[in-house]
Parts: C-alpha cells; structure tokens; sequence
C-alpha cells in the first residue's frame, strides 16, 4: 500500500512469507539457488504451475507450494534443463561481435574531436567569452603581483597562494 501510494517500487526479499504479507505483493520474482523460477504477477504464480501440470495440495499457500517446487526434485530437473548451454553453431564467431566497444581507440577519439569541433562552431559566443575570462584573470593575477619578492618563507607562501588562485580561477 505505502508503494502505491507513494507511487513507488518497492523490492523485498523475504524467506517464507505468510499468506498475509504474500497478498500484500503485486509482483513476485521466485528465485532458487540463484535462478529465476517465476516472475510475473503475484495472481499468475498458480496458474503458471497449473500450466506445468503442478497444483498445489489443498490447504497450501501459493508462496509455500513455490517453495516446495523449487526445492522438489521437479524443480531441480527444470533447472538444469534451463541452466543448459544453448546450440551454437561452428561458424557463429563470424557473425557475433565479441569486442567490448562498437568503435576502436583512435576511432572513438576521432568521433569526439569532431563533436567537440561542431559545438565550438555552433558556440562561438560561448567560446569567445571563455577565453576573455582566462585573459582577464591573467592580466589581473599578473599585474596585481608583479612586484612580489621571493626573499623569505613570507613570501613563497603568498606566491603559492597566488598560483593556487589562479588556477582555480582557471579551471572553474
């Protein structure tokens, strides 16, 4: 109710679940030993198992009867069926790509030149004011401290301060 209301996933895992806290859900994902069994709608989990030619004994709750399935020595049997490799075939290297990126190093680089070449075409005002604001702040670091000595201790350390503003003032 609170995810309904809040218009909100909530996700929960819970081992063995009451009928109650089991009603409460509108999606169930039913995982053993780290396969997915179901997923789907919590009101499609019996008639999923009823498809299989599964039906639960009387009196057994939906959430404990996909538990017992799970675990029967049916559900492992399933599991493996689904755990198995898929065909391949001999030649399938030739049409599946296996490199973790569509383009190659220079490729990509080249690509992004390129945009970055046609956004500083199409801002040029953009561009144009970032480089009088670099100017402007070197002239002023540079005439504001072109008397500065280099004596002391006193002194590198306002000269660090002025290299420290200027850069941040660069890079910001």
């Amino acid at each position: 109710m609170v995810g309904k209301a809040m218009r909100a996933t909530l996700v929960a895992t819970l081992l063995q679940p009451s009928p109650e806290v089991y009603e409460c859900f509108d999606d169930v994902l039913l995982l053993s030993h780290g396969r997915v069994v179901f997923h789907g709608p919590r009101t499609d989990l019996l008639p999923f198992f009823v498809s299989l030619s599964l039906a639960p004994l009387p009196g057994m709750t939906a959430a404990d009867f996909a538990q017992a399935f799970a675990a029967s020595e049916t559900g492992r049997k399933m599991a493996q069926c689904v755990a198995q490799a898929p065909y391949t075939h001999p030649l399938q290297d030739l049409v599946l790509h296996k490199e973790p990126y569509g383009l190659s190093a220079p490729r990509m680089w080249a690509v992004t030149m390129r945009r970055e070449g046609l956004l500083l075409v199409r801002n040029t005002q953009f561009f144009i004011a970032g480089i009088s604001q670099i100017l402007f702040t070197g002239f002023l670091v540079s005439t504001a401290f072109v008397g500065l000595k280099h004596r002391d201790s006193n002194d590198a350390n306002l000269f660090m301060s002025v290299v420290f503003f200027s850069l941040m003032t660069i890079f910001m």
